[in-house]
This record gives C-alpha cells, sequence and structure tokens, in this order.
C-alpha cells in the first residue's frame, strides 16, 4: 500500500460512511422515481363568488307507517279434563348396554 503524508488524507477510514451515504442517495432516487406519476393536474379557474347559492331544502319523509300485526288469539280455557282409562299392558323392554 502506498504510504500517506497524514492520517486525515487517508480515505480508506471512511470508506463505510461513503458506502452508506450512497445507498442512501441511490435509495431515495429510486423511491422518487417509482413514486413518479404522470396524472394530469386540473386546474380550477376562480368564479364570481357574489352569486347567491340555492339553500338546501329538507324533504319530508313519506314513508308509510304500517300498523303492528294484531296480537295473537287468547288460548281458549279448558273447562273439562277428560280421564281416560289406560289398560293396555306394554312388553318389558330389554336394553342392551
Amino acid at each position: 500500500m502506498v504510504a500517506k503524508k497524514s492520517a486525515k488524507a487517508n480515505l480508506e477510514n471512511n470508506k463505510s460512511f461513503f458506502i452508506l451515504i450512497g445507498f442512501v442517495l441511490v435509495l431515495s432516487l429510486l423511491f422518487i422515481a417509482l413514486e413518479w406519476s404522470k396524472t394530469d393536474v386540473t386546474k380550477y379557474v376562480q368564479t364570481n363568488f357574489d352569486t347567491q347559492f340555492e339553500q338546501e331544502v329538507e324533504v319530508p319523509q313519506t314513508a308509510e307507517k304500517t300498523p303492528p300485526p294484531p296480537p295473537p288469539p287468547a288460548p281458549i280455557p279448558i273447562s273439562q279434563l277428560k280421564i281416560v282409562n289406560n289398560t293396555v299392558e306394554t312388553e318389558g323392554v330389554k336394553i342392551i348396554s
């Protein structure tokens, strides 16, 4: 390696710093290039503001209200109970487990 005049003149000490600065510059340029859009910007012409604007008119709601359905009829009370004699015999059921 060639000897340098002084330690300050030796750029090898700052090599990593210069590489990082280069990365930042390249990535920022790449980001700007990818985000660049060619959409047309519309320019709005200033109009006369002395004109009166129409006031908003509230439209009343005209939806018909449907009446609620009638309540279900009340259950009919049972006046008498029928008692039935159950004389039929069934066979025993075998449960297999």
